[in-house]
């Protein structure tokens, strides 16, 4: 008897084979079927190749025009591709130079072009600081910030004041940056009622520096300020530490570290993130004045900042008895 026939690759036939096998009764040992394959299709005629009449019967190629006369390219990328090897390649130096003297002439035309376009600006009177806005308290703890400032030695009760009236509710954050064996950094900066205040610390073999971020506001050229959010108080910071830090590889770990939480160590935040507290015009009036009494304040909340802050472990200036 013949053995059946079965499709190599049809899985639904073995299947029914199978269960057909199984329900069929028993009465000698089954033969296997025969796996049939397919044959396989014939493959399609190779192409004929061209032979010497094709290629002198077909038409002629266009002639290739050289690059650098269907587009437009700098001189000596013109000559390099008009004799070859026989002019010698120009240094990585010459070719960054060259580059760089494009682009600025790009730039200096682009700019060019824009001002010709854009229309003569208005100009606006400038708006009222927004950081001028402050309570009677607020008012009064400045103007000792002020006092203080314009008067170095002699303003100290009016700086120490001014500190009081800062500490109060104000909290302290510091930010620990990896650094190798022998080296540390981080940034701090204080929450406190007006705004923030950024600074950093760092050290290592060779050097080491740090300040700010504590109850002391930030001056530019425009007078004494607090940072208006966190954000830029952390950004400020950051950027400090990078820019003082110099050690190459500390300086790359800073940058790396910042970078891993969404902070671009050389981005400077914008004058719109300041509050301004008091202008430098107004301190040069206050050179050549007086100084008035120190505001009768309580030194409480200054000495449990201080000693939160870890500055001290006994506060000897002018703490109630």
């Amino acid at each position: 008897m013949a053995r059946p026939p079965l499709p190599a690759g049809d899985v639904a036939a073995h299947r029914a084979w199978i269960a057909a096998t199984i329900e069929a009764p028993f009465h000698r040992p089954r033969e296997l079927a025969r796996l049939v394959h397919p044959k396989a299709e014939p493959a399609p005629p190779r192409e004929r190749e061209p032979d010497l009449v094709d290629l002198m019967s077909a038409p002629a190629p266009a002639p290739e025009r050289p690059e650098y006369l269907t587009r437009p390219m700098p001189i000596d990328q013109v000559m390099r591709a008009h004799f070859g090897a026989a002019l010698t390649p120009r240094t990585p130096l010459a070719e960054k130079r060259a580059r760089l003297k494009r682009e600025r002439a790009a730039a200096v035309l682009a700019a060019r072009a824009a001002e010709e376009a854009a229309p003569a600006p208005v100009p606006e009177p400038p708006p009222a600081p927004a950081g001028w806005s402050f309570t009677k308290e607020e008012a009064a703890a400045v103007k000792c910030l002020a006092w203080g400032k314009a008067h170095s030695v002699p303003g100290e009760p009016h700086r120490k004041a001014w500190e009081a009236f800062a500490a109060q509710g104000a909290v302290l954050f510091e930010m620990p940056v990896p650094m190798r064996k022998g080296a540390f950094a981080k940034i701090r900066i204080t929450e406190t009622r007006l705004g923030f205040t950024s600074g950093y610390d760092y050290e290592h073999p060779k050097a080491g520096c740090g300040g700010g971020g504590y109850l002391d506001p930030k001056s530019d050229e425009e007078g004494w300020f607090l940072w208006r959010t966190r954000q830029a108080a952390l950004q400020a910071a950051a950027n400090e530490l990078w820019t003082e830090y110099c050690e190459p590889v500390g300086k790359q770990r800073i940058r790396e570290h910042f970078a891993s939480i969404g902070i671009d160590v050389e981005v400077v935040p914008g004058e719109a993130d300041k509050r301004l507290l008091v202008s430098h015009s107004i301190m040069a009036d206050l050179y050549g004045r007086k100084l008035p009494r120190v505001p009768e304040q309580s030194l409480d909340a200054l000495v449990e900042y201080e000693r939160a802050c870890g500055l001290t472990d006994h506060w000897a200036g002018l703490a109630p008895a």
